[in-house]
């Protein structure tokens, strides 16, 4: 397989803390945003090195608190 692209979706760290400590649905591991910013960057990282391994770009899209619509959009021209 030889994808074009690789697409991250992301928020910052400390929105998706908040996300997180709002959600009541699901039992998650309390991560630090210390932690859960280590965790994008891993993702951050990985996403370069498949590029590098395939050539093709890395996206990333910004999905921001009451923001969704607009990350859809940047989703969809993307692909």
């Amino acid at each position: 397989m030889r994808p074009n692209q690789f697409i991250l979706v992301e928020a910052s760290h400390e929105e998706i803390a908040g996300r997180r400590n709002k959600d009541e649905t699901r039992v998650r591991d309390m991560d630090t945003t210390e932690e859960i910013k280590e965790h994008q960057e891993i993702n951050r990282a990985t996403a370069m090195a498949y590029s590098m391994f395939t050539g093709a770009i890395v996206k990333i899209i910004k999905n921001h608190d009451g923001r969704l619509e607009e990350a859809v959009d940047v989703l969809m021209r993307a692909i």
